[in-house]
């Protein structure tokens, strides 16, 4: 007898931690999908909307942002870590708007819709993180206490073959009408790329298609080359 009401007791428990007015006694967060996918070229361009869902009976402000798994890439010398490559996902994706409010009981379509715009940019920025070594630090905190052993520059690139990403689309709330978080709620949704830019044997062909056309003008305007061209019999 015991047992059954121990049961029954568990079942209620659950239960009631699922029923609507239980969780809108706190603060909670959501995304109305558990996968977002982009697939396109250079030539695409084409948007998505995940909504931000809130149960509970408080209004929420969140920030919205892509949390990247594969951005970073290293460079390495002899096994020393050099370098660090870092891709911008903004040359393939942008969420149009960070900042949300998500007003109370907003479920199902009632939830706040957050635009990605997929448009994959031929020139992509890219950044290069260098490492310096520990003796040149030395000098360098001479002049920057504050200098933490490497330092940043952005560059371009023409986006060339294929690229894949995949991360989290994250939502943490940092604001809510029911007064002090404590723990931040936070949710995330995965998200993967795959974008196609230019053909590797198409920009190859481009190139000579270019070289070709430059000495052909320089012949034309009596320059002389450095190596020398068949002559027609």
């Amino acid at each position: 007898m015991h047992t059954n009401a121990r049961i029954l007791f568990s079942c209620f428990l659950f239960l009631s931690l699922l029923l609507p007015s239980a969780l809108s006694q706190g603060v909670g967060i959501g995304i109305d999908t558990y996968l977002i996918v982009f697939n396109g070229t250079v030539f695409d361009s084409y948007t998505v909307s995940p909504r931000i869902i809130n149960p509970s009976n408080y209004e929420l402000k969140a920030k919205v942002y892509f949390e990247c798994r594969n951005c970073v890439h290293e460079v390495r010398v002899l096994g020393y870590k050099l370098a660090e490559k870092v891709d911008d996902p903004n040359s393939y994706f942008v969420i149009t708007k960070n900042d949300v409010t998500v007003p109370a009981r907003s479920i199902g379509n009632n939830g706040i819709p957050v635009v990605i715009l997929f448009s994959p940019h031929i020139i992509t920025k890219k950044y290069l993180k260098v490492y310096t070594p520990e003796f040149l630090n030395f000098f360098i905190r001479l002049v920057d206490r504050k200098y933490g052993g490497s330092f940043t520059l952005p560059y371009f690139t023409l986006f060339i073959g294929e690229k894949k990403l995949n991360g989290l689309l994250v939502a943490d709330v940092y604001w809510s009408s029911f007064g002090s978080l404590g723990v931040t709620p936070s949710v995330g949704a995965s998200l993967e790329m795959t974008a196609m830019g230019i053909p590797l044997s198409s920009f190859i062909f481009f190139v000579v298609i270019i070289l070709l056309l430059v000495v052909f003008l320089l012949k034309k305007r009596g320059v002389k080359l450095p190596f020398k061209t068949r002559k027609k019999r």
